[in-house]
């Protein structure tokens, strides 16, 4: 018996786990190269420079390292926002999915016609004042909500209006969405997962203990971000200890939930 594949990860995944390793590199050389010119201080050979070789070193060596707190709230903030964003395209890619069967109006239930058109109206009611993280067609729009009337042979649902979800981060409200669109994801299943326990600290956990420290987590990480965008990035409550630890939850949340869709 030929063994089945395993499912590949989705792009946004992929996105994402860019973001975290980007980040990550930008930090361990912005530390090592700290170091590396702490080391080589006192082995210049200035008489191999030209002038402004010399003043151009003379005046970085005389330079104090900037306050790392805006840096790491810059990464923090980025890393928030790019776990936002892959939920937020998981969402399109499960609803682009759905069109994809060409679902006649009696083949989809009533919750989902009724989030249909209340989110397609909803987003419509915004032409003027979009949300600045969805780009959208107002003709698509109307096509999609057109479609969706009874005796339809094939509705377009619409991705960008049923994906526009408040409080991405804390995930309950995606797992809510993505429930209304047919697939179940809670904390206990996302308790089960031996990544996210291992980001947890929480190898031997029961699924339920595991995922209601994951809840407590992401709704710590959304007041973090949420104090850093509202501060001009002057909070000081992430550390580089936090943003590490938060960085690994999210990877690992990212993958269970990738796995799960």
């Amino acid at each position: 018996m030929i063994p089945a594949k395993a499912a590949r990860p989705s792009g946004s995944k992929a996105s994402f786990e860019n973001l975290l390793s980007s980040n990550s590199e930008w930090i361990t050389w912005i530390e090592e190269t700290i170091k590396l010119e702490k080391l080589i201080k006192s082995r210049v050979n200035w008489d191999g420079l030209d002038k402004g070789s010399i003043e151009f070193i003379q005046k970085r060596f005389g330079s104090t390292t900037p306050q790392s707190q805006l840096l790491i709230n810059s990464f923090y903030l980025t890393m928030a926002a790019g776990f936002e964003e892959y939920l937020r395209a998981t969402l399109q890619d499960v609803i682009r999915g759905l069109t994809a069967k060409k679902p006649t109006y009696a083949q989809l239930t009533e919750s989902i016609r009724d989030l249909h058109i209340r989110e397609s109206a909803k987003l419509l009611k915004r032409l003027d004042s979009p949300p600045d993280y969805i780009t959208f067609n107002k003709e698509d729009l109307c096509r999609g909500l057109g479609s969706c009337v009874p005796g339809s042979a094939a509705v377009i649902l619409n991705p960008e209006a049923l994906s526009d979800v408040d409080s991405l981060i804390k995930l309950k409200n995606f797992m809510d969405r993505m429930s209304n669109l047919g697939k179940k994801i809670d904390w206990d299943t996302l308790g089960t997962n031996s990544a996210i326990k291992s980001a947890m600290n929480l190898p031997g956990g029961k699924p339920r203990a595991v995922g209601k420290s994951l809840e407590n987590e992401l709704a710590i990480m959304a007041r973090y971000r949420n104090r850093i965008a509202h501060t001009g990035g002057n909070a000081s409550d992430v550390t580089p200890e936090i943003l590490a630890s938060h960085r690994n939850i999210l990877k690992a949340a990212v993958a269970a939930i990738d796995a799960i869709v």
